[in-house]
């Protein structure tokens, strides 16, 4: 992957593996780099067990 410029060492990358069949006998894997998904936004709502008052 270093040869193909790809810096994985310094930067956080997700690959998606998926499988193919390259010929009868042998089956390959594809690598495809993905996009950060951005984290959910915070709706504000408490977690845990409320507290006794």
């Amino acid at each position: 992957m270093k040869k193909g410029g790809v810096d994985f060492e310094s930067q956080k990358l997700i690959f998606k593996i998926s499988t193919f069949d390259f010929d009868q006998a042998t089956k390959g894997f594809e690598l495809a780099i993905e996009t950060e998904v951005p984290k959910p936004e915070y709706t504000g709502k408490p977690r845990g067990r409320r507290r006794r008052q």
